[in-house]
């Protein structure tokens, strides 16, 4: 199971980790999901981040502690990669508010700007050293390029003055041991001179170092040396100065293979739909929407189970047919147990809780080999007495088909007594049968309790649904039937099986029919539930909408009035003004009051046939009007304002012309004219800063 985990980390480094991870204490298993809970929320909010893949240089890191110690230039490459990588996932890290969890590891990343900057200004990402790792080493390589040049040049003349009898048709130069050597006839070697570094198969060629290009070769082998030594010395200097931070560098290699390991197991519960229990000491264990692993992992849908130890079970016994998946679900309930208390969130859903257990005990087989091997038998014996040499309260056991392998009766008494030795020590038990003196002990014995898997008899199918308190049937019968057996032998075989047994599956039939029959009902109790729970919701919501219009039309008849009284007073006062005016000045009274008159009844006919108020009149303080382009640019998470009583609300969602906003823990479904934007929060704001934060 690890090793599908592993394989969604990084780097080889990550891989180790997840690939040695075991069941440890409550405290340390807590840390570990508590960190994987933080990467989950990290990658929910940048879902295009991945982790990069952590180099492998912890072992060369450690030579820089040699004095005099030179490494090689990858080494180098690879630390300084490293370095990089732990500054810019620490500065990552460090900025997001929600990494307490990851502290520990975060802490360890590094930033060393001046040794980065040092190994990125001298080695190349390929693991070369450039040019500009020191003023001596470019002027070397230089002085190297010009006698490289000056030696090619040099011999390109020599060989095309050469005589037509000398030459080699089609001549060029070539190296042999490192030397730049001339292809001539043999017949030429006294002329030319030189040395003979190599011959053609035939021997009619020599390939020969003219005299004078010893020289020149001499010169540029002499320059080659020391641009080597300068080299050294480079590496010498960055060795040196990787020395000091060693310690630290090799914390932050292990912080970033920490992290590597923790995002793998983020992706996979991811993948899983996974969500984190809560690991307890001394609760009962309750497993909700657990499925194995491995099925997960597959393209086929898998069925969820919920399963529980309630208060004062020690063991539970599960039945059920063949192939009805009793050995997937006891895989899949320790593996459960086990993963999480290894720090990976295994595939469950919200409300699992799981207790730290001491130790993991397991017997399990497939059905072909413990069922007619002796010595299979004898295996599953001896894991029996090795469990039972340590099993405790603390101790999760999970036996598959326990008692089958031998005699029907005695290996029913031996499972009897085993199981019943382990609810005497307090274990948590989980065992599959088919033995029906099994089933029959949740009946006597306190402590157990029966369990069974679904079987589908209309469609002679499993349906993988767990049922806790009853015992399951086998269908042996209803699947022979299904086979083709004839029916007389079905018949004598239910003959065989006696009254008292025939009555027991009949009566676990009925109790069958019985829980479907009730569970039916419920689903039907739950939708009216539902149904009723909606229609609920809408009343309120539509009430909400008819009090909100109520109060902006109360708002509008108010805003009215008060403007009309108020440019009447205005009218009214400007009048008398000029009544008085009038009066002073002793002019006809008569004919000023007619005009003041007129003056009044113009303004009343002006406001009365004015339009209605603008709706931005009417709005919040410190908001302004939804308009209609606004509405498309709404996004889930923008701010809006209630203009109906002024309350902030967040936008859930947008359709057609309707918007559903969040305010208080309820929903309101409301149009354009029922909200109004906060000022300097344009619509689609929430979604910018949604955008901005998985960048």
């Amino acid at each position: 199971m690890l090793h599908t985990v592993a394989a969604r980390a990084a780097s080889a480094a990550g891989r180790r980790i997840v690939l040695g991870l075991r069941p440890r204490g409550r405290d340390s298993a807590r840390r570990e999901l508590a960190r994987i809970s933080a990467l989950m929320v990290f990658l929910e909010e940048r879902p295009g981040w991945c982790m990069p893949t952590v180099p492998s240089v912890a072992d060369r890191v450690e030579d820089a502690r040699v004095e005099g110690a030179a490494l090689e230039p990858k080494a180098l490459t690879g630390i300084g990669a490293a370095l990089a990588m732990s500054r810019a996932l620490g500065t990552v890290f460090r900025s997001w508010e929600r990494g307490s969890a990851l502290a520990l590891v975060i802490d360890r990343l590094v930033s060393l700007p001046e040794l980065e900057a040092a190994i990125d200004r001298a080695i190349s990402p390929d693991g070369e050293v450039l040019d500009a790792a020191s003023t001596e080493l470019a002027r070397l390589r230089s002085s190297v390029r010009g006698a490289r040049t000056r030696i090619v040049r040099w011999m390109t003349d020599f060989v095309e003055r050469l005589p037509p009898r000398l030459a080699v048709p089609g001549a060029s130069l070539s190296l042999r041991d490192g030397r730049y050597v001339i292809p001539i006839r043999r017949e030429g070697k006294g002329e030319v001179g030189g040395i003979v570094h190599d011959e053609s198969r035939s021997g009619g060629t020599l390939f020969v170092e003219p005299p004078a290009a010893i020289s020149l070769t001499n010169e540029l082998r002499a320059l080659e040396r020391a641009e080597a030594r300068e080299v050294r010395e480079v590496l010498l200097a960055l060795s040196a100065a990787v020395a000091p931070h060693v310690d630290e560098i090799l914390g932050a290699l292990e912080a970033l293979a920490e992290l590597d390991s923790l995002t793998a197991r983020a992706l996979a519960a991811k993948a899983w739909r996974a969500a984190v229990p809560e690991l307890t000491d001394g609760e009962p264990l309750r497993i909700s929407s657990g499925r194995h692993p491995l099925l997960v992992e597959g393209s086929e849908p898998v069925v969820p189970f919920d399963f529980s130890f309630d208060e004062g079970e020690r063991v539970v016994i599960v039945s059920g047919p063949n192939a009805g998946g009793k050995s997937v679900f006891l895989k899949a309930s320790g593996l459960i147990c086990a993963l999480a208390q290894s720090g990976v969130a295994p595939p469950v859903g919200p409300g699992t809780r799981l207790p730290a257990f001491g130790a993991f005990f397991a017997d399990i087989g497939d059905e072909q080999s413990i069922a007619h091997s002796l010595s299979t038998f004898s295996a599953h014996l001896s894991n029996i007495a090795r469990l039972l040499a340590f099993a405790d309260a603390r101790s999760l056991i999970l036996l598959d088909e326990l008692g089958t392998g031998t005699d029907p009766a005695e290996g029913a008494a031996l499972a009897r007594a085993v199981i019943e030795e382990l609810v005497g020590r307090g274990a948590s038990v989980i065992v599959t049968s088919h033995l029906s003196a099994l089933k029959e002990l949740a009946t006597s014995e306190a402590g157990i309790v029966n369990a069974s898997l679904e079987f589908d008899e209309g469609r002679m199918r499993p349906t993988y649904r767990l049922t806790k308190g009853r015992p399951g049937r086998s269908y042996a019968l209803s699947l022979a039937r299904t086979a083709g057996l004839p029916r007389r032998v079905l018949e004598k075989a239910r003959d065989h099986l006696g009254d008292d047994r025939t009555r027991l599956e009949d009566l676990i039939a009925r109790l069958e029919r019985r829980e479907r029959e009730a569970a039916s009902q419920g689903d039907e109790l739950d939708a009216r539930e539902a149904a009723a729970r909606r229609k609920d919701e809408e009343l309120e919501r539509r009430e909400v909408t008819l009090r909100s219009r109520e109060r902006l039309a109360a708002r509008v008849a108010r805003k009215e009035a008060r403007d009309l009284l108020m440019a009447a007073r205005t009218e009214v006062e400007a009048t008398i003004r000029e009544l008085r005016r009038q009066a002073k000045a002793k002019t006809d009274l008569e004919a000023a009051a007619r005009r003041a008159r007129a003056r009044v009844e113009a303004a009343a006919g002006r406001h009365a046939g004015r339009p209605e108020i603008s709706e931005s009149d009417l709005l919040p303080p410190g908001t302004v009007l939804l308009r209609a382009a606004d509405l498309s640019k709404l996004a889930p998470g923008d701010e809006v304002v209630l203009r109906a009583n002024g309350r902030r609300a967040r936008v859930a969602s947008v359709r057609d012309d309707r918007v559903v906003v969040a305010l208080g823990g309820l929903r309101f479904d409301l149009g354009p004219r029922d909200i109004a934007l906060p000022k300097g929060n344009p619509a689609g704001a929430g979604e910018k800063r949604a955008g901005g934060r998985r960048s």
